[in-house]
């Protein structure tokens, strides 16, 4: 049959092109497996594409995405997949390593990277029994309207939700019990007890976490205590951290534990091991590392929390689900967080950091996707001076402020709040992130480039990493150091291969080196996925503004954007 008269699919599989024998693989296996799969290779001679894909869409029991590299930055697979998202048929496959699109990436998916197409395999099984449940559940909703779906994954990002007003909430909060040493050395007993201080001092200037002094921890000693959920309780904190510290031949190391408190489930184990040369400098620098990925970790397991709490949020977990729209600064990304950090303001309007957060992310999307427009800048000014009314002297609204003055083009301002944030923070990955890029923007690179380095050894595995390294090129290019800017936009994108801020830099620098190729080969695969000559152009403006470099690369860009219109042509 044709069209619209076909009978229902069950699975309707969507993928890229590109992975045509890995989705003709899923399709026979799913076939043998007795459901009935639809996938384009199945349409006849005389139907119409879009009218077919579009009816079998939005009639399957099921959308089965098989993610991959280039899945994910495909307009069709990622237009599936959100029209299936919202129909709640969605099922995502990994069949190759990659970071999906940000409002798929909390959404359950199965992991069937190294599946050979064996009907025995353990993971294929277990995808198979997901499938059928995933079908019968949908098929129940279906035939008694009073028997209401919970969903199991990520809830849609909607302005719609219904949340409570005047509900601030908080951030995360830790206490750090004392340090078992292992090495049954009595100095390293002392090192034991130091290194707890000094780490509770370093987290003390996170800007998303608040730390309990040591004096709170000070009665509780190694093995009194066995029930850690109790103590969560007792100490009225969201996580637990404990540790301990051993010799190992020339190697001193440091094992950490982060605990949910209210349970007392492991939820992160750290292990840092260095040299066992200067005792001192040694525990310097394994505070640092411990704290850095201590901190990040927090975070990201925060926002996650909040990404995944359906209903009746506070305005600090709207806050921290804006800050998931950052992972990928394009406009998909920066609308989530628009939605987010706007529900944040209406829970809590007189919430510094709400305002802060919308001011922030409003001046994002200014940078990145809006022409020049006076009544936008007076809408982020409106927010930068309401949070600074609420609460002048944090540290955490002072970082997003500095970013929202200089993307508007005050850079004095904004460098002035970010050296504010940093002063207050000195070990606070953030607040030098912050300093990194106002001063880029005002054209002090050497300043910035100190700051960056420092932000990126505060924040491994940051949600933030791509964009440190993204205004890292940026100040060296400014700082006429060419070949260290190129490293590190390839440094850039080999974190997020989709940034294409970064690929539209090395087009730019390949041709200014004379690989003309290379410039017109990222110059296409800009144009693949949508990014046309005006927006391009204000990329190139807003991120080199300020700087005697913008007109020069205008002038490169439009001669390699020339060259790929005549290369298509031809």
């Amino acid at each position: 049959m044709r069209g619209e008269g076909r009978a229902i699919s069950d699975i309707f599989l969507s993928y890229n092109r590109n992975d045509q024998s890995v989705a003709r693989r899923f399709a026979d296996a799913l076939e043998r497996e007795g459901f009935a799969v639809w996938w384009d290779v199945t349409i006849e001679t005389g139907e119409a594409y879009d009218v077919v894909t579009e009816n079998v869409l939005k009639s399957a029991k099921a959308v089965v995405v098989l993610w991959s590299p280039r899945s994910v930055v495909s307009r069709w697979v990622r237009s599936e997949a959100t029209v299936a998202d919202r129909n709640n048929t969605l099922l995502p496959v990994m069949i190759e390593p990659c970071e999906r699109p940000i409002m798929f990436e909390l959404t359950q998916t199965a992991s069937l990277e190294h599946w050979d197409g064996s009907p025995d395999d353990p993971n294929w099984r277990t995808f198979v029994n997901d499938v059928r449940k995933f079908m019968a559940r949908g098929a129940a909703v279906n035939a008694s309207p009073d028997v209401i779906d919970t969903p199991t994954t990520r809830p849609i990002v909607s302005s719609a939700v219904k949340t409570p007003t005047g509900n601030q909430g908080s951030m995360p909060s830790l206490a750090v019990l004392p340090f078992t040493n292992r090495s049954r050395i009595e100095d390293d007993e002392i090192f034991a007890e130091g290194m707890v201080e000094d780490i509770i001092a370093a987290l003390s200037q996170s800007a998303m976490l608040k730390v309990l002094g040591s004096m709170s921890t000070a009665h509780l000693t190694k093995g009194s205590f066995t029930d850690y959920a109790s103590v969560g309780k007792m100490l009225g904190v969201t996580y637990l951290m404990e540790g301990n510290v051993r010799r190992a031949g020339r190697d001193f190391s440091v094992t950490t534990q982060l605990l949910n408190a209210a349970t007392g489930h492991v939820v992160w184990t750290g292990k840092f091991a260095k040299p066992l040369d200067d005792l001192q400098d040694l525990q310097e620098q394994l505070v640092t590392e411990v704290a850095s990925a201590l901190d990040t970790k927090i975070t990201v397991i925060d926002m996650e929390r909040a990404l995944r709490k359906p209903d009746d949020i506070t305005a600090w977990e709207a806050v921290q689900r804006s800050l998931l729209g950052f992972r990928r600064m394009d406009a998909e990304g920066l609308q989530i967080a628009l939605v987010e950090a706007k529900r944040a303001v209406d829970i809590a309007p007189d919430f510094a950091i709400a305002h802060a957060m919308l001011a922030h992310v409003l001046a994002s999307f200014y940078l990145l996707f809006i022409p020049d427009d006076p009544e936008k800048i007076a809408e982020i000014k409106s927010h930068v001076h309401r949070a600074m009314q609420l609460n002048p002297h944090s540290a955490e609204e002072l970082i997003f402020i500095s970013h929202a003055l200089s993307y508007i083009g005050q850079f004095e301002d904004g460098v002035v709040r970010a050296e504010e944030a940093y002063a207050l923070a000195p070990n606070n990955g953030l607040a030098a992130f912050a300093v990194g890029v106002t001063s880029c923007l005002l054209d002090k690179p050497e300043q910035a480039i100190r700051h960056l380095d420092i932000a990126d050894q505060l924040m491994p595995g940051s949600y933030v990493r791509v964009y440190v390294l993204a205004w890292h090129a940026n100040a060296l290019a400014r700082a006429d150091r060419w070949t260290e800017c190129e490293a590190m936009w390839e440094k850039c994108l080999l974190v997020d291969p989709h940034f294409m801020q970064g690929h539209l830099q090395m087009s730019i620098l390949y041709w200014r080196d004379g690989h003309r190729e290379k410039a017109a080969s990222r110059m296409r695969m800009i144009k693949d996925v949508g990014i046309d000559n005006a927006m391009a152009t204000l990329w190139i403006r807003r991120l080199y503004m300020n700087s005697s470099l913008r007109d020069g690369f205008l002038r490169i860009f439009d001669d390699v954007w020339a060259a790929t219109e005549m290369t298509a042509d031809a």
